[in-house]
């Protein structure tokens, strides 16, 4: 599942991940995003999430939606945040997410939340 908060004053869309996750949920929402006005900020937090559905190739295949339905969100950030856990268990996964590139936006991992939020504010 995918929780969507909006913060229009900071310019920031929050997707939260729980439970099993699938490549088709994650493209539906990228869809969904790119379709409206974007925010010029993201973070999508993994760290509740079951991520065994996301191979290296449904990442890849993520990436290749991204490269074709995202537009321009220039001086934009995007931070993708997993656990500790997560990231030892998705490290032959990398990288596919190194893959992932938005027009004119910033993308960089990390481990915390609030450190994610930290640098998206600054």
């Amino acid at each position: 599942m995918i929780e969507i908060q909006r913060d229009a004053d900071r310019q920031l869309t929050v997707f939260t991940c729980t439970g099993p996750l699938t490549p088709i949920e994650v493209a539906a929402e990228l869809t969904s995003f790119y379709d409206t006005t974007p925010t010029l900020h993201t973070i999508w937090n993994y760290t509740d999430a079951d991520l065994s559905a996301l191979t290296a190739d449904r990442i890849s295949e993520l990436a290749g939606l991204l490269k074709h339905t995202s537009h321009s969100r220039a001086g934009g950030r995007s931070a993708l945040v997993f656990s500790l856990v997560q990231l030892q268990m998705i490290t032959d996964r990398l990288p596919s997410l190194a893959e992932l590139t938005v027009q004119d936006a910033t993308i960089k991992i990390f481990s915390e939340l609030d450190k994610a939020r930290d640098w998206i504010a600054a």
